[in-house]
């Protein structure tokens, strides 16, 4: 899942004050293209809360389409988890009300953690290179198995220049980006993140 968590209104920031935040978080019910929300309260704030995403064997949601969060070139080029990243993301953002402009975007960042990045690429690339020599390995490799491509292409999608991490903590990484972007609107550093954390699912690894 991707939450919003905003700095509570009307109270400035202050470095040197702890501040109350506010947190708006969204997961799927059963399918990525609609949410069932519930009302919930968080930090002083108000949220929401649904269903946990429904899976098929090989670990992938359900008649998910990327395509309806990103271009047909940035599907080709990017993994699953980020595709789930950015749809979860711009639903989020949507659900949030928080309106982007050139004053704000950079004090708005993203805290997206992901466990293991891409091992699909990784599987599949390990085979490509067995049978068909290192020449044949896609040059995108490294950029789409690394963890942090969720969090740079939330940030990218949503035009936020704030701060950007991806913490990789296994199954603590969802708490910890969560706690994580907490801290930083809490010390002033932004007025605003998107956070959570996804996963890219299952993997062959059969033996040969």
């Amino acid at each position: 899942f991707l939450a919003v968590l905003i700095q509570y209104r009307g109270e400035k920031r202050k470095k040197d004050k702890i501040q109350r935040i506010s947190v708006y978080r969204m997961d799927k019910r059963d399918t990525p293209n609609r949410f069932d929300l519930t009302e919930f309260s968080v930090v002083d704030g108000q949220g929401y809360i649904g269903a946990k995403p429904v899976m098929d064997a090989t670990r992938e949601v359900k008649n998910f389409d990327p395509l309806l969060y990103l271009s047909a070139k940035e599907v080709k080029r990017t993994e699953r988890f980020v595709h789930y990243a950015v749809a979860a993301a711009k639903m989020a953002w949507q659900d949030c009300g928080l309106d982007l402009n050139r004053e704000n975007a950079e004090e708005i960042g993203v805290m997206v953690g992901c466990g293991m990045g891409s091992l699909d690429i990784i599987e599949q690339e390990h085979q490509n290179l067995m049978e068909n020599g290192p020449d044949r390995i896609t040059p995108f490799l490294v950029p789409r198995m690394i963890a942090n491509m969720g969090a740079g292409y939330v940030s990218i999608a949503l035009g936020l220049k704030g701060p950007n991490s991806c913490p990789v903590t296994a199954c603590a990484t969802g708490s910890h980006a969560i706690g994580d972007a907490f801290r930083i609107i809490q010390h002033g550093d932004a007025m605003a993140m998107v956070a959570g954390a996804v996963g890219n699912g299952g993997v062959l690894m059969q033996p040969r």
